[in-house]
Formats: C-alpha cells, sequence, structure tokens
C-alpha cells in the first residue's frame, strides 16, 4: 500500500515540474513580446491542469494581444486594396477565436471588424464574377474553372443557379469560338450546328443569328419537279415526303420550297412535253420560281407484282390416344400463302438553275414487299406438332413457328398500301443522298 501512494505521489511531483516549466517557458516569451508563442506554452500547460491560475491568466493576457495583432494586420490589408489576404487574416482570427473557446475564452473583437469583414466578402465575390464575366469573353476556359473555384471558397452560399448560369455561359463561348472558326473555314454544316448549340445555351448570343442567317444564304433553295407519267399512286405524297425528310435532317444549306402551281407554270411556258422535263428546261423553271437549284426525278422502273392466294394441303402430328402411349398420328392442315410486291427505280438529278448544270445525280432503287403466310385446321392447333421426313419437332423454335402460322394475319398489305411505304423509303434515300451531298 506504501508503495502505491509513494507511485502515485512522484507522477503527481512530476506533472506539477512540467507545468512550472511549460508556464517559465510562457513567460519568458510573453517578456519579450513573443505573445503568439507564449499563448501556446499557456495552452500546453492548460493541456495538463486546466485550473490553474497563472497559465488562466497568462492565456488572457497574451491571446488577446494576439488577436489584436491579427486585427491590426487585418486593417492594414484592408487599407492597402488587398481584400483576398484581409479575408484571409480576420477567418485567421475567427479560427484562433474558436481555440480559445476550448479554453472557456472569448477575446474581444470589436462587432465592426465583422461587418467590415462581411463587406469584404460580398465585395471580393462580385469581383470574382466580373473576372469569371471577362475570362468568358476571353474564351479562357481554365481561367474561368480557377475563379470559379475560388469564388465557391469565399462564398460557400454563392448562387448554385448563378452558377449554373456563368458555367452555361462558358460553354455557350468555347462552343461559339469553334462555330466561328468553322464559319471562317467555310464549313458550314459544322458551324451552323455549333451556332445551333449555342442558341440553346444562351438564345441570340452574340452574332449568333447574323452567322446563321448567312449559313443560310450559302444554302441552296430547291424545287421538287416529278414528271406526270411516273405511276406513283400519289405523286404529292412523294414530294411531301421528301421535304418532311429533309426538314429532319436540320441541314441549313437545303431549303426545298414547294410551289403550289408548278404544274401550271410548266404548262404555260410550254417547257415540257408530255410531262417530261430535261435539265435545261428544269434550270429554266428554276429560274421563274426563284430558287437556285431544281431537283427533277424521274421514275426509271415501277412494277407492281399482285400475288394470288394459294393454299397447299399439308400434315402435322397429334398424339394419339388409341394407340401405345408415346405414338402419334397424322392431322391435315391447309397452309395458305400470298406475297405482294413494289419495285421501284428512280433517278433524281440536282440541277443548277444559272447553269444547267447537274450539281449532283443518283439512281436510287428499293423493293418492298409483304409474304402472307398462315394455316387453318379443324382441330385445336394447341395439339398440333409439326413434322419432316419422319421427324416429329415435339418442342422448340420450329414447333413456336408452326403455331404462330395458326395466329399470324389473314390478309396481306394491298398494292396501294406497299406504294405508299415505298414512297417513304424513296424519299428517305434521297434526303440522305441530298445531306451527302452539301455535307462535302
Amino acid at each position: 500500500m506504501r508503495s502505491i501512494i509513494l507511485i502515485s505521489f512522484i507522477g503527481l511531483s512530476t506533472i506539477s515540474f512540467s507545468q512550472k516549466r511549460i508556464i517559465k517557458q510562457a513567460a519568458a516569451f510573453e517578456a519579450s513580446d513573443l505573445h503568439e508563442q507564449a499563448a501556446e506554452k499557456y495552452m500546453e500547460a492548460l493541456h495538463q491542469n486546466a485550473t490553474r491560475p497563472e497559465s488562466i491568466n497568462g492565456l488572457k493576457r497574451t491571446s488577446q494581444k494576439v488577436v489584436d495583432q491579427k486585427l491590426s494586420e487585418y486593417f492594414v490589408s484592408r487599407n492597402s486594396s488587398n481584400p483576398e489576404l484581409a479575408i484571409t487574416q480576420f477567418e485567421a482570427v475567427i479560427s484562433y477565436r474558436d481555440r480559445l473557446s476550448y479554453f472557456g475564452m472569448t477575446p474581444d473583437i470589436p462587432n465592426y471588424y465583422f461587418e467590415d469583414y462581411e463587406s469584404d466578402r460580398q465585395l471580393f465575390s462580385s469581383n470574382l464574377k466580373n473576372q469569371i464575366k471577362d475570362a468568358i469573353e476571353a474564351g479562357s476556359d481554365s481561367k474561368v474553372n480557377e475563379l470559379i473555384k475560388k469564388l465557391q471558397q469565399y462564398d460557400p452560399n454563392y448562387n448554385i443557379e448563378e452558377l449554373s448560369m456563368i458555367e452555361s455561359r462558358t460553354k455557350a463561348e468555347s462552343l461559339y469560338a469553334a462555330a466561328v472558326s468553322d464559319f471562317e473555314s467555310r464549313n458550314w454544316l459544322s458551324a451552323w450546328k455549333g451556332f445551333t448549340e449555342v442558341e440553346k445555351l444562351e438564345g441570340s448570343y452574340k452574332e449568333t443569328l447574323r452567322y446563321k442567317k448567312e449559313i443560310r444564304a450559302k444554302g441552296t433553295t430547291l424545287s421538287i419537279v416529278l414528271p406526270k407519267r411516273n405511276r406513283f399512286s400519289n405523286a404529292e405524297l412523294f414530294k411531301s415526303n421528301i421535304i418532311a425528310e429533309v426538314s429532319q435532317l436540320g441541314n441549313p444549306l437545303i431549303q426545298i420550297i414547294d410551289r403550289e402551281n408548278l404544274d401550271q407554270v410548266i404548262e404555260e411556258q410550254k417547257l415540257g412535253i408530255s410531262g417530261l422535263i430535261d435539265e435545261r428546261s428544269a434550270a429554266a423553271l428554276g429560274k421563274i420560281l426563284g430558287v437556285k437549284a431544281m431537283m427533277l426525278i424521274k421514275v426509271l422502273n415501277y412494277n407492281q407484282i399482285e400475288g394470288s392466294l394459294s393454299k397447299v394441303e399439308k400434315t402435322a402430328y397429334a398424339k394419339s390416344s388409341h394407340t401405345y402411349q408415346g405414338e402419334f398420328r397424322s392431322v391435315p392442315y391447309t397452309e395458305y400463302s400470298q406475297t405482294n410486291k413494289v419495285l421501284v427505280s428512280i433517278q433524281y438529278q440536282l440541277i443548277s438553275t444559272e447553269t444547267a448544270e447537274v450539281l449532283s445525280a443518283d439512281i436510287l432503287q428499293k423493293e418492298y414487299a409483304d409474304e402472307l403466310i398462315y394455316a387453318e385446321t379443324a382441330t385445336d392447333y394447341n395439339t398440333l406438332y409439326p413434322g419432316v421426313n419422319g421427324y416429329i419437332y415435339k418442342s422448340g423454335s420450329e414447333r413456336e413457328k408452326f403455331l404462330h402460322f395458326f395466329t399470324t394475319k389473314r390478309t396481306s398489305k394491298s398494292i396501294d398500301e406497299l406504294d405508299f411505304e415505298i414512297q417513304g423509303l424513296l424519299a428517305k434515300q434521297v434526303a440522305t443522298s441530298l445531306n451527302s451531298y452539301f455535307s462535302k
């Protein structure tokens, strides 16, 4: 028991001696006006004994002087027009104050310092925003990103929507610069797409509208001429399909102008004989209509093949209840088939109205068919199995395909329906071919 008491007494003596040594060092720093070092030592002593009066009073004296010194530095920075340094220095004062609160101390900081600090922060944030706008105008993405990060650091409550607006403006400026470069390099389509993206972000940004107007002026306005003898069930529909497909391309260099009185003009000007138009008459017609080019479409071949409904008697298999287990009996069924088909080949020529030169030409072919196959039986088709050369398909894709014939449609598409659909497919091919030409 005596040995335990002795060890405890020695431990307390050691702690007391250590505190005295630290307090002595603190006092020496304080005497040399090294208040920040002295305060650190007093804090160290208080960590060992939070109730020792010398440490408490020493920290109160020195910490206040440290705070006063930091506030003085803050004041100098404010008046030397260095708001960023001033803000950093005052935030260091706040951080130091928070450390002292651990020891139950609150240094004296006049309220006007906090007011000045808030004013400094707002002014600095405003300056940063102006710098960001300048960097955006200069097209310096890296500088913009650097300034935005700094702004968020000094203004944590910065409006996210405003940040999004700045980022949008940054992206728009980058796209705008690239689009202008494409325009100057005569890459009209790429420039148009770039300006369109800018509009999506910022509306009528800078001279976007003017550039797009100039690009549109460099494009080609054209009308479409189909011969009267084209055999399409609805030639006007074909023209409408082409116009719709071209519009969906979003290519500013192609603008189709559909003239309602086209046939009347052709007749009045005697430009065609029996509805036939050649390159020169198409160019002349284009001048009358006020377009830069004419698209002359000729139907080279048009075949309609309407198949007749044929039927074939076939044999399927069903499990028999009158024979040994696993054996099958034959069951008759009827398979019906019909194929309707339309084959079309057309030639289109894009003809300059100024020179009658063929700017672009292509021959497009399309075959569109509808094959009808279905089956009927007097029995329940779900009990049937297909078979070939004595082999019966009891499961798998062959049986699924076989059963499908009993539930599929019973009528095929008419020639008129196929004509309607093949016009849409040909119109898409014409638009694609035109887009390829103008994209070059």
